[in-house]
């Protein structure tokens, strides 16, 4: 599990685990873990590192 905190002007993740082509994120503002595909999650987390 990935604990490093990534942030942007409106979101925040808290952490990222990944389970085989599977993603689970849990965002700071959302009390639920997200479940995404890998190709999701590489779209999402691109803009937040640039």
């Amino acid at each position: 599990m990935n604990n490093e905190m990534i942030t942007d002007d409106e979101i925040t993740i808290q952490w990222v685990d990944r389970k085989d082509d599977k993603y689970i994120v849990k965002f700071e503002s959302i009390e639920v873990p997200i479940e995404m595909n890998s190709g999701y999650y590489n779209s999402m987390i691109k803009p937040l590192y640039n």
